[in-house]
């Protein structure tokens, strides 16, 4: 999502009188007074209201529209995701889907699943079939796949038919039937381009109004206070690159007191939000950018001297524009729908993991018959190497836990996460106990078994948040976003 772009000169008197003039025109489009404090979840109090005369699609698209030329800009590439996001906050504030509910291990809000919760129409043709397909999808999908479906951005081609098309079209034939637009036909040298202009600057007028007053006169600096669509409305305007065009009327004061607000509530932790009071979940997602949807960057591409890693190296350091770290995890297994990123894929990795072991001297090479077919294996040879790989990780979290994961050792905070994720932890920790731990129990009563102090502290890790524990000192982002990947 583009960042907030430079200001334009637009600036006058007149319009600095009516920003700071009386509060006329707030709720013509609102649902209610930002400063209200909602006791109630608005899914409740908003489902198909009769006095919303404009979606929120609807708003977003009228802030992006050109008032005389009648179309949005051509370089703007954000406006189309934009609404999609739109799309998904407008049924969840209708009372049609939410989020799966948080399990033992905290999930990202863009991992979590979209749930129907009233399949029933909402009367809007755009939000009937987006409710369409989530509704005859089994099982249910994440957020950030709604989004990539609902755009038609996706490599797989079973879901190529949840795309919806022509969105900003058919969004201005409903503003053309409401009065607010025209339809017009416009001629651009090579082809003629059906347009939308302005006819009623007053609907206009009002939405720029509310949006300014939302972070002006009417700020309460706090977003769980703010009319839930209103927060929406500001949080996507901004998403779809249209937010400048409400501010750029202000005066140069007003101008940075919006803005600077605008930032607070951008820089806001969504995750954190989510867990509030009446939080509209799928709201706070859609701003969300996880660990797991930032692009993984070149450092130095000089060779490691592993043939594994350099072989993923030199795929990293061929592509362009970067990729994410989640599309790095399903390339790097070959778990993709793209078939242009199969060639990422490593091959027999486990196979030539072994080898390099058997060449350090800790495994040998043997051949096993498996009644139908042969099969090579590894045995152990150095048994020392691997007493002191399990009596590394279980000191970790015995006589030398430090119950801090910043102060523990990266690398060996990595290796008992991941060999959790890899369900081989338990080799490590099965000699300490016979016994078998209840995870349900360990925070309830005393631990005195050590496999049980083992596994609970283990669990303390399991259980943090990820997100915010990449923020912290010199943490390692890469390193806790492949955990927030891996542990489940």
């Amino acid at each position: 999502m583009k960042g907030l772009v430079q200001r334009r000169t637009h600036i006058n008197s007149s319009n600095n009188d009516k920003t700071n003039g009386g509060n006329n025109g707030t709720d013509s489009v609102s649902n209610g007074d930002p400063n209200t404090s909602h006791g109630h979840e608005l899914a409740d109090e908003d489902i198909d209201s009769k006095e919303t005369r404009l979606t929120l699609m609807e708003e977003v698209l009228l802030l992006g529209l050109k008032d005389k030329e009648g179309y949005t800009s051509f370089w703007n590439d954000c406006i189309s995701t934009g609404l999609r996001g739109c799309i998904l906050i407008e049924l969840a504030l209708r009372g049609r889907i939410q989020l799966e509910r948080l399990g033992l291990r905290r999930r990202s809000l863009l991992l979590r699943k979209v749930l129907l919760k009233n399949g029933s129409p909402t009367g809007d043709v755009l939000l009937d079939e987006a409710l369409k397909h989530i509704k005859e999808t089994e099982p249910p999908e994440t957020l950030q796949s709604w989004i990539d479906y609902l755009s038609g951005e996706t490599w797989n081609p079973l879901k190529l038919r949840y795309q919806l098309k022509n969105v900003r079209e058919r969004l201005a034939k409903n503003l053309v039937e409401k009065g607010v637009l025209t339809t017009e036909k416009q001629n651009f040298l090579l082809f003629d381009m059906t347009t939308h202009p302005l006819v009623d600057s007053g609907s206009k007028s009002k939405l720029i109004k509310k949006v300014q007053d939302s972070v002006l006169t009417k700020w309460v600096n706090d977003p769980h206070r703010m009319d839930k669509r209103l927060l929406s409305l500001i949080l996507l305007a901004h998403s779809s690159d249209v937010l400048e065009n409400a501010f750029a009327p202000l005066s140069d004061d007003d101008y940075e007191v919006a803005m600077k607000r605008v930032r607070e509530l951008l820089d806001l932790d969504m995750e954190v939000e989510s867990t509030k009071g009446s939080a509209c979940e799928i709201m706070l997602g859609l701003r969300r950018r996880s660990l797991l949807l930032r692009k993984v960057l070149l450092k130095n591409g000089s060779p490691t001297g592993d043939v594994l890693l350099d072989e993923a190296l030199k795929h990293i350091k061929e592509t362009e524009p970067p990729e994410t770290l989640q599309s790095w995890i399903d390339y790097l297994s070959g778990e993709t729908w793209n078939p242009l990123k199969l060639r990422y894929q490593l091959k027999n990795v486990r196979e030539r993991l072994a080898k390099n072991l058997v060449e350090k001297g800790v495994l040998t090479t043997e051949k096993q018959n498996f009644l139908l077919f042969d099969m090579t294996t590894h045995p152990l040879v150095d048994s020392g190497s691997k007493s002191k790989l399990v009596k590394k990780v279980q000191d970790s979290v015995l006589t030398k836990w430090v119950n801090d994961p910043h102060r523990m050792d990266k690398r060996l905070l990595s290796l008992i996460l991941l060999a959790h994720s890899s369900d081989v932890l338990e080799n490590a920790f099965a000699p300490l106990s016979d016994d078998d731990y209840e995870v349900a129990m360990k925070r309830v009563r005393e631990l005195d078994d050590d496999y049980e102090v083992a596994m609970k502290r283990v669990r303390e890790l399991l259980d943090l948040d990820m997100e915010v524990e990449s923020t912290k000192g010199s943490a390692c982002e890469i390193m806790w976003a492949v955990f927030a990947s891996f542990v489940k």
